[in-house]
C-alpha cells in the first residue's frame, strides 16, 4: 500500500485528500493521461479513483490537518473494494462525525448485502436533516433490520412513532420499543413501550407497558405485562408492576397468572413485591389442574412468609384429582397449630386422617396416636353434622 497526498486550499483553509493505493504503479499510468495530470484538488483525487478501477483502498480527508469533509461535503473517509465500490463512508467536521453539508448520513457501510447508516450530529446520534431515523440497517448478525429514532444522543420517539423498530428481511414489523429522553416508557396517549411480534409478523407475542425505564401497568389498568402463544396467539401469561416491582392490579387482579390452552392454572397475589392474600382474602397462591376446573395447591402468605388465611384457613392445601389430601398450617412462615386446635399437619387418604403432627410448646413436631387422630376426626365429623343441622334448621337427626 502506498499512501499519495493531494493538498490544495479553498476559502483560506488548507486542505488535503490523502489516497491509499495498492500499487504505486497506478499513479505512474496516471500520470500518463492528459485528461489527468493537469487536474487539481478534489477534481484530481475524483479523476485517479476513476481511473484506478479498485486500485485505491480509501480516500482521506483534512482540513487544517484535522480529519473533516472536504469543502463542498465531499466525505472525510471512504474505503473501497477491489473492484472499486464503496464500502464504507464517514462524513465529519473537525474530527467529530456529523452528517454532511448535504444531508448525507455522517457513518453509511455496506453489510450484509444492504446499506447501514447512521446520522451524527457534532458527534451523537440524531435523526437526519429530513426527519429520517438515526440508525438504519441490518443488526451484527445480518437477521434484522433496526430503525432507531435519536435526538442529541439518546432515543426518542418521534411524533407518536416508536423509537426503536425491528423488521424481518422482508420488511415484516416484528419488534417495538418506545423511550422518552432515552427511557423505556410508554407512548403519549398509553401505547405500550415495548411489543414483540412472532417472526412472521403476524401474532402478538410480548406486550410490556413500561414507566421511567419500570416495568408499570398501563394508565388505564392493563397489566404491565403479558404474554402470548406464538402458535395459537391465546394469552399464556399476565403480570402487574409497580415501578418495577411486582403488585397486584388496581382493581386486585393476581399479580401473576398462567394459562394453559387458555384455562387459568396459576394465580398468585403480591404486595410490594412479596406474596400476599389478596385484598379479599384470596390465597396469595392457587395451582390449578391443567383443565382449570380443579385446585391443585392452595397456600395464604402475608408479606412473603406463609401464614394462615384471615379466616383461619390452613396456609398450605394441597389437593390430588381434586380431593384434600395435604394441610398444614403456618403462621409467620413457622408451623403452628390451627386457631381451634387443628393439627399443623394433616394428611388425608380417600377422604380420612391418615397421619397428623401437631406442634409442641417448643415449637416442634409430634405425630398425632391412633387414638387422638380419632378424636379429631369424631370433633371434625360433630362441626360438620352441627352445619347441617343449622343449615336444615334442625329438622334433620343423625343416627350412629
Amino acid at each position: 500500500m502506498t499512501e499519495v497526498n493531494i493538498d490544495y486550499s479553498k476559502d483560506g483553509s488548507a486542505y488535503r485528500i490523502m489516497l491509499d493505493v495498492r500499487s504505486l504503479d497506478i499513479i505512474a499510468a496516471a500520470a500518463q493521461q492528459d485528461s489527468i495530470k493537469n487536474l487539481e484538488g478534489e477534481a484530481l483525487a475524483a479523476a485517479l479513483l476513476k481511473f484506478a478501477r479498485g486500485g485505491v483502498m480509501r480516500i482521506s480527508r483534512f482540513k487544517d490537518n484535522i480529519r473533516n469533509d472536504g469543502p463542498d461535503g465531499e466525505p472525510a473517509m471512504q474505503r473501497y473494494n477491489a473492484e472499486g465500490k464503496v464500502e464504507a463512508t464517514l462524513h465529519m467536521q473537525a474530527d467529530v462525525l456529523h452528517d454532511s453539508i448535504k444531508g448525507a448520513a455522517a457513518l453509511q457501510e455496506m453489510r450484509f448485502g444492504m446499506l447501514f447508516r447512521q446520522h451524527y450530529k457534532n458527534g451523537q446520534l440524531h435523526n437526519g436533516a429530513k426527519g429520517e431515523a438515526a440508525t438504519y440497517g441490518p443488526d451484527a448478525k445480518g437477521e434484522h433490520i433496526h430503525e432507531r429514532y435519536y435526538e442529541n444522543g439518546v432515543l426518542q420517539d418521534v411524533d407518536g412513532t416508536p423509537a426503536l423498530r425491528v423488521y424481518t428481511r422482508d420488511k415484516l414489523l416484528i419488534l417495538t420499543q418506545r423511550y422518552t429522553a432515552g427511557v423505556m416508557t410508554d407512548g403519549a396517549h398509553g401505547e405500550p413501550a415495548f411489543v414483540r411480534y412472532t417472526a412472521d409478523g403476524k401474532r402478538l407475542q410480548l406486550v410490556q407497558h413500561y414507566k421511567n425505564g419500570k416495568l408499570h401497568d398501563g394508565d388505564d389498568g392493563s397489566p404491565a405485562k403479558v404474554k402470548y402463544s406464538a402458535e395459537t396467539g391465546r394469552i399464556t401469561n399476565i403480570g402487574y408492576f409497580t415501578d418495577g416491582i411486582r403488585n397486584d392490579g388496581a382493581n386486585g387482579d393476581a399479580a401473576v397468572q398462567a394459562f394453559v390452552q387458555g384455562k387459568l392454572v396459576l394465580k398468585e397475589h403480591y404486595k410490594d413485591g412479596l406474596l400476599n392474600d389478596g385484598i379479599n382474602g384470596e390465597p396469595a397462591v392457587q395451582n390449578f389442574s391443567y383443565t382449570g376446573d380443579a385446585p391443585a395447591i392452595i397456600k395464604h402468605y402475608k408479606l412473603g412468609k406463609l401464614n394462615d388465611g384471615a379466616n383461619g384457613e390452613a396456609a398450605v392445601q394441597e389437593y390430588r384429582d381434586g380431593a384434600l389430601y395435604r394441610v398444614k398450617h403456618y403462621k409467620d412462615g413457622a408451623p403452628c397449630n390451627g386457631p381451634n386446635g387443628e393439627p399443623a399437619v394433616q394428611n388425608y387418604m380417600d377422604g380420612k386422617l391418615s397421619s397428623a403432627m401437631t406442634v409442641r410448646p417448643d415449637g416442634t413436631l409430634k405425630d398425632l396416636t391412633r387414638r387422638e387422630r380419632e378424636a379429631f376426626d369424631a370433633k371434625a365429623e360433630g362441626k360438620k353434622i352441627d352445619a347441617i343441622q343449622k343449615g336444615f334448621g334442625g329438622k334433620l337427626k343423625f343416627g350412629k
